[in-house]
């Protein structure tokens, strides 16, 4: 049995580390659920360079890091940039600017769970759906002030608000209708409810105070464990219960019996963590370290890249067709497995692209430009129906936000 702490199971480079440990035993080929066939990885490489070479041939230095800012001006529509421009010429600081584009980056990235087939939202004449959609909902409700308290100031994000939250008034943001159904709507505004409650009178953006007390940002780093540290303690709490470890709610971390212990994810939380480095690098210039320990994101694109061709194999006594619960051995092993394969993949990319890149890729990077991207274009090869995950996950109400954890519609 696992003699992990508490500690051990919300930590950033456990993820890793356990993985690796599952990643050990498909060499072996011992995994339960699935075969590992190593030789196909290249095909893999071979095909996420080719879709990042047809959109950044030559211009491979402007690939953005993953990270929510783009979905803000899908369309091309400089939305969130025009608002930084217009604080900047009120007089508005550079530091409250930051802490601005902090408090709805992680306000959007909570709602960001699937939002079904159906619903859309008309930004001046253009829809948008799923993610960017969602993106631009939240950054329109923001721009009104539906998550703020103080009325001199709508542009920020605090708990007073969010604890209040009336799930009509989300609704009404996100132009929710008979006619434009959302998923998980009263989810949605629960999770923003329990954050304000763990936010109390601060801001989402309160861990700017915290890890820079001096407001000296020039001459201080940021170490992602210190940040990952700071959105833990407010993020485990307000995560749906389900896996518990010690008595306590350990968030996106399954028991697998294929190492006997706990496999961390925290999908959620390293969504967050890239999406808030954006800002932090962009606007304050903060020099940021250990921002490696990050991991892949172990969703169904990225995993459903390796399914889809062939890297990853269930076992004759599992079905496609099947759905499988997220704390099932299937989706276990199956997400670890992603967590490394997306690791392997970046140095193959690298490495077969040394001669055009001026400075190998990152993680971040190869996550916004290559796996992702490359997960939906097989995906609608192979499924052009739904363009759907290759491996079913059972979800029902009460499961919704777990499963979002790992799914991001887009």
């Amino acid at each position: 049995m696992t003699t992990d702490t508490i500690a051990d199971v919300l930590s950033l480079q456990n993820i890793r580390i356990k993985a690796q440990r599952v990643f050990a035993v498909a060499e072996q080929n011992r995994l339960r659920a699935f075969e590992y066939d190593p030789c196909k990885l290249d095909t893999v490489a071979d095909f996420v360079v080719s879709v990042i070479q047809a959109d950044f041939k030559g211009k491979y230095e402007t690939i953005p890091p993953h990270g929510r800012w783009q979905h803000f001006e899908v369309g091309n529509v400089a939305r969130l940039t025009q608002l930084i421009s217009t604080w900047n010429q009120q007089g508005v600081t550079s530091v409250e600017v930051c802490k601005r584009v902090l408090d709805i980056t992680f306000l959007s990235v909570l709602l960001d769970a699937g939002a079904g087939d159906k619903w859309s939202y008309l930004d001046g004449v253009e829809r948008y759906a799923r993610s960017e959609g969602l993106a631009v909902a939240s950054l329109r409700c923001f721009q009104k002030g539906l998550f703020s308290s103080n009325p001199e100031n709508p542009y920020q994000v605090d708990g007073v608000a969010l604890s209040h939250l009336k799930t009509e008034a989300l609704a009404d943001g996100f132009q929710v209708s008979k006619q434009n159904p959302i998923a998980g709507i009263e989810g949605r505004a629960s999770i923003l409810r329990a954050l304000g409650n763990q936010l109390k009178s601060s801001r989402p953006s309160f861990f700017v105070d915290s890890v820079f007390p001096t407001g000296d940002f020039t001459s201080e780093s940021l170490n992602v464990e210190r940040l990952w540290s700071e959105l833990q303690t407010v993020l485990i709490p307000i995560w749906p219960e389900r896996t518990k470890y010690a008595g306590e709610n350990v968030g996106d971390a399954w028991f697998l019996p294929t190492i006997n212990s706990i496999q961390p994810f925290h999908k959620l939380t390293q969504w967050l963590t890239y999406s808030l480095l954006i800002p932090l690098k962009r606007l304050l210039h903060i020099q940021v370290v250990n921002e490696t320990l990050l991991t892949g994101l172990p969703e169904y694109r990225n995993g459903g890249l390796f399914v889809d061709f062939g890297v990853l194999k269930l076992r004759p006594e599992y079905s496609l067709t099947d759905e499988y619960e997220p704390e099932s051995i299937v989706i276990v092993e199956w997400r670890a497995m992603t967590v490394v394969l997306l690791d392997k993949l970046l140095n193959m990319i690298n490495e077969r692209m040394k001669n055009e890149l001026s400075a190998p890729l990152s993680l971040a990077q190869m996550l916004e430009a290559g796996s992702w991207k490359s997960g939906r274009i097989i995906a609608r090869k192979l499924r052009p129906a739904n363009a759907g995950s290759p491996i079913l996950i059972k979800s029902d109400d009460y499961q919704e936000w777990l499963i979002s954890i790992f799914h991001r519609f887009i």
